[in-house]
């Protein structure tokens, strides 16, 4: 399989819904403009797709439905006419007077609404998951790092750990993790961490991050100030 597609599929298995259509749910442009570009090799056009919108009720004097629409289907492509019904929500997020992007104050659905389609792809997932082959399923993980990993800094700016937020699955998330010679800690309610060097070398040698250039670049900037400090 091809290594985009492999990352791609990873990315799906972290972000994506599996049950009744296919469909990822994400914020970051970066990622959702790589998933469409895969979609599109694979023959699937942003006016196949539908999306939907989920956004913080903090900002709907900021933001009309409209606009929101209109900003999303400009950067994916996805009509306007096949975007439905925003959903408001009550969250947590501030509200800042400046106008924040609409990546920054909620997230879109991107949805295909083929049963035929998912099963291959539910399928595909199902096949990495019994590999064995290290290269397959280190380029797996990347779209998995990318859609639901997390890297944390202690305050001297040293790499503390890179968790993958996960709530189902966990145990095939480690199992992959430790063919590629990663050993995670210990299982948590919802995400797998790893801690230590020797983990962090294994993720920087095999670039699992690099789907997510801001994950990238703190996970580097983190294991450089590690070192050095040792």
């Amino acid at each position: 399989m091809d290594k985009n597609f492999l990352r791609w599929l990873g990315l799906y298995f972290a972000d994506g819904r599996r049950k009744t259509y296919l469909s990822l749910v994400n914020t970051n442009p970066e990622l959702i403009s790589f998933y469409l570009r895969v979609l599109e090799g694979l023959g699937i056009q942003p006016t196949q797709l539908k999306a939907r919108l989920q956004i913080s009720k903090n900002y709907k004097k900021v933001w009309s439905e409209k606009k929101l629409k209109e900003w999303w289907s400009k950067l994916t492509g996805i009509p306007n006419e096949n975007f439905w019904k925003t959903r408001w929500v009550n969250t947590k997020k501030k509200y800042k007077r400046n106008r924040e992007p609409p990546s920054k104050i909620g997230e879109i659905e991107i949805a295909y609404l083929n049963r035929r389609f998912l099963q291959e792809i539910n399928s595909k997932i199902q096949e990495i998951q019994k590999t064995e082959e290290s290269k397959i399923i280190a380029e797996f993980l990347k779209g998995v790092f990318a859609g639901d990993g997390f890297v944390k800094l202690r305050k001297n700016g040293k790499l503390q750990e890179v968790r993958i937020g996960v709530k189902y699955e966990k145990e095939k998330i480690c199992q992959l993790l430790k063919k590629v010679n990663i050993n995670p800690g210990k299982s948590q309610k919802f995400d797998v961490p790893i801690y230590g060097r020797k983990n962090f070398e294994i993720i920087k040698k095999l670039r699992l991050l690099e789907l997510s250039s801001q994950k990238l670049n703190k996970f580097l900037s983190g294991f450089k100030a590690l070192c050095n400090g040792e």
